[in-house]
């Protein structure tokens, strides 16, 4: 727990501490852990479902941002249009028939962009 708190801001941790200090050190890295642990659950929440980011931070001195990639290829924020457009649709629309007909075309476009990043990364590749 030490060794992740003091790895976080890019330093050692402290050797030779006495008791109060020892424990003094260890509730406030305790306590950090579970804010920074907190706020990457918020944060990842939100950051994955709408631009299929990581965010990954505690451990490690600089913020890390991984974007997510569907089958190692296409990337997670193409999917994320997809899902959350025909919601959006639905929640303002004119009726069923008009949102399973936006659900529908959305889905087609969501597996054409698909397909054609797949094509572009195996052009891309050779």
């Amino acid at each position: 727990m030490l060794k992740l708190t003091y790895a976080t801001f890019g330093r050692e941790p402290p050797q030779g501490l006495n008791e109060p200090r020892y424990v003094v050190v260890h509730l406030g890295c305790a306590l950090f852990l579970a804010v920074a642990w907190a706020a990457t659950i918020v944060l990842n929440a939100i950051s994955i479902p709408f631009a299929g980011t990581l965010i990954r931070f505690i451990g490690r001195p600089k913020v890390e941002y991984r974007f997510l990639r569907l089958f190692g290829q296409a990337p997670i924020i193409v999917l994320a249009g997809v899902a959350f457009a025909p919601l959006a649709i639905w929640r303002q629309s004119q009726g069923i028939w008009w949102t399973v007909g936006v659900v529908l075309a959305l889905w087609a476009l969501g597996i054409v962009l698909l397909l054609l990043v797949g094509v572009w990364n195996r052009a891309v590749s050779k």
